[in-house]
């Protein structure tokens, strides 16, 4: 069994937001304007609207601004095991605790921008939002049987099983858990090295979309469903 607590990071990193940056200048503004007043004239938007958006144009922030993002990794606890079953066959599996319910992720410039563009958002965040939020810790587990074939041959089958962290997720990782089903065989020609490879084909779990200001709410903006997902590595080893 193992333990790993919660880390707190803080960073600093360069945010990139071109939309915002042109229109934190004042040609930006300037164009802005127009194009809003052109639409009030063919009768598109209202002119309190006009104003209305004009101001929160104005509480931009200016370009090239930057400073500390804070951030706390959750805590985790595995549980693996491994035992025998009779020679030459092993079972083996694993069990993961991860507590993601209260984890957030708000980048420093996002977030002044998230302040100002919220009471745009529906739901409403005048308050800002997070660019990433969960809110249902994560449980998976794994079981699988290996099986030495030969002197050279060996074998596993394994399947898997994983919560995800919620049925409305965030549209970077579009999926609620998965089950799972993988296949592993491993060559020894000689004691010196090996080939190994396998593949694990992945049910992902159906699930809501959601942007980072409508987290917690009833809203989403995209259904994923009937996906999968194929993983397959190969390993060449040699023993010095």
């Amino acid at each position: 069994m193992t333990y790993r607590s919660e880390i707190m990071h803080e960073v600093t990193a360069n945010e990139n937001a071109p939309l915002v940056d042109m229109l934190s200048t004042q040609q930006g503004r300037d164009f802005l304007d127009q194009h809003l007043a052109y639409m009030v004239s063919i009768g598109q938007l209202t002119e309190s609207r006009r104003e209305a958006l004009n101001r929160i144009v104005a509480g931009f922030p200016e370009a090239g601004t930057s400073g500390s993002t804070k951030f706390r990794a959750p805590e985790s606890v595995n549980l693996e095991f491994q035992t025998g079953l009779r020679k030459g066959t092993l079972l083996f599996g694993n069990v993961r605790w991860v507590h993601w319910n209260d984890f957030e992720f708000k980048p420093y410039r996002f977030g002044e921008i998230s302040e100002v563009v919220g009471v745009l958002s529906t739901p409403s965040r005048p308050n800002g939002f997070n660019l990433v939020r969960y809110y249902d810790d994560q449980w998976s587990a794994n079981l699988g049987i290996g099986q030495r074939l030969s002197d050279k041959w060996s074998g596993s089958v394994s399947v898997g099983w994983d919560s995800g962290a919620g049925e409305r997720v965030s549209t970077g990782g579009p999926a609620k858990g998965y089950y799972s089903v993988g296949l592993g065989a491993q060559y020894s020609p000689t004691s010196k090295y090996f080939i190994s490879g396998g593949m694990k084909y992945l049910w992902l779990g159906d699930a809501k979309g959601q942007l980072g200001a409508q987290a917690g709410s009833e809203y989403y903006v995209g259904e994923y469903k009937n996906n999968y997902s194929i993983g397959y590595g190969l390993k060449i080893g040699y023993k010095f």
